[in-house]
């Protein structure tokens, strides 16, 4: 099983996200925001890839990722942004964070399935 941690402040995005994931081997843990997350992926050192949207309240997807990479072990974990945004700054600071994907939304179920089976390979 494969646990992915899903982090959105909308749950309707967090449901299209495991519906576009489904069939496949995965386990879900969500989260309404980054720091909730950061808490979560604590406390799930055996989760496999992040996706993550970009604007949330109390800690928003930069600041998770920057300080998700922080933690013991998570130097590699694959990390996607999912969001509205789509500036190069934008692109380039998550570089530079170290995310390994940019999803604009609204994202296509078929390529965010690609890209994570990709990710996880």
């Amino acid at each position: 099983m494969i646990k992915i941690l899903l982090i959105d402040d909308f749950a309707t995005i967090r449901l299209a996200v495991k519906k576009s994931l489904a069939g496949g081997d995965y386990e879900f843990i969500e989260a309404t925001d980054g720091q909730k997350g950061l808490e979560i992926a604590e406390k799930n050192p055996d989760t496999h890839l992040v996706i993550c949207d970009l604007n949330m309240p109390n800690l928003d997807g930069f600041g998770f990722v920057e300080k998700f990479r922080k933690l013991p072990g998570r130097e590699k974990t694959p990390v996607f942004l999912l969001t509205t945004e789509s500036s190069p700054e934008a692109k380039t600071k998550a570089k530079a964070l170290g995310v390994t994907g940019w999803m604009i939304k609204p994202f296509n179920p078929e390529s965010m399935l690609a890209a994570v089976k990709k990710a996880l390979s």
